[in-house]
């Protein structure tokens, strides 16, 4: 049985073994061992620790960072009833549970790690950049509106018509240049090229002394659009085409330039230097006569071969 007296509670013992009745019962709130002014009540043999926010536990001796929920050495501190983290450099969250590569920054398959205060990926090829996110066709771009296509470790570029190349840096024009300061342009899938005064051609590689029109070996010169002929001597003319010969050098007869001299070719029945003497021809009769003294002089030789043979024969 317990017995009050003023602030102290006594209790009755019927064991006969002590010398007093009743023994002073102690409250356990006398020392108040609720921490950080909680208010202590005492509940049967034991005590209660009712915790002003935001503290808890049996003595209110725990706070909302006592266990340290702030992950990767963030600072915990209280603010009002919650905890606040401090995360350290690249972590962030409520809790400093979040680095850079909680959200897979890394572009096409790379794989990031966290280096420092800083991420890093690691790219597989043949991609490459900060976040992965560039490859070959990247800083290899395809000319001319060339589709880039990512081949392996390289590139390849899809080129539009009449473009070509590794790049699509070609076309007609490249490999077809016009000459003589002609301007090539392209017209659908080949070239044509403009060219300037007194040229002309495909690729502008004729001009007027193209052909050589300067007769017996004369030198050809563009001017302007058209040609000069300087000519050896003794030819002269627009195109070295005159010289020593004329109409009237050989009578009868064609004149032809032998060197820097002439020669007159004579017509039948003619002959000289220039072509003017006769050839005296035989009549008809004389040739007639002349054929029928050649043949006796042909068969009286062909007798007396005959004879001499015969008497060369009978010595024998």
């Amino acid at each position: 049985m317990t017995i009050t007296k003023g602030k102290t509670n006594y209790i009755a013992l019927d064991d006969i073994s002590f010398s007093h009745k009743c023994v002073p019962q102690i409250n356990p709130c006398t020392i108040n061992p609720c921490l950080n002014e909680g208010i202590c009540t005492v509940k049967g043999k034991n005590f209660h620790c009712d915790c002003p926010m935001p503290f808890f536990g049996e003595r209110c001796e725990k706070e909302p960072c006592t266990i340290n929920p702030c992950l990767n050495e963030g600072i915990c501190t209280v603010k009002g009833n919650i905890f606040q983290c401090d995360c350290p450099m690249p972590f962030f969250g409520e809790k400093c549970e979040k680095d850079p590569c909680i959200i897979n920054p890394c572009l096409n398959d790379g794989i990031c790690t966290v280096k420092g205060s800083n991420l890093q990926c690691d790219c597989p090829m043949p991609f490459f950049g900060e976040r992965c996110e560039k490859d070959p066709c990247t800083i290899n771009s395809c000319l001319n509106d060339g589709i880039c296509t990512v081949k392996g470790n390289s590139f390849r570029c899809h080129c539009s018509v009449p473009f070509f190349g590794e790049k699509c840096e070609k076309d007609p024009c490249t490999i077809n240049s016009c000459l003589n300061d002609g301007f090539c342009t392209v017209k659908g899938n080949i070239f044509q090229c403009d060219c300037p005064m007194s040229f002309f051609g495909e690729k502008c590689e004729k001009d007027p002394c193209t052909l050589n029109p300067c007769l017996n070996d004369g030198i050809c010169t563009v001017i302007g659009n058209s040609f000069k002929c300087d000519c050896q001597k003794p030819f002269f003319g627009e195109r070295c085409a005159e010289g020593i010969c004329n109409d009237n050098i050989c009578v009868h007869g064609k004149c032809e330039i032998i060197g820097k001299y002439y020669r007159c070719r004579c017509d039948d029945g003619f002959t000289g230097m220039r072509c003017k003497d006769k050839i005296q021809t035989k009549s008809d009769k004389q040739v007639m006569w002349q054929i029928i003294q050649t043949s006796i002089m042909c068969c009286m030789l062909v007798l007396f071969s005959g004879v001499f043979c015969l008497l060369l024969w009978r010595r024998k």
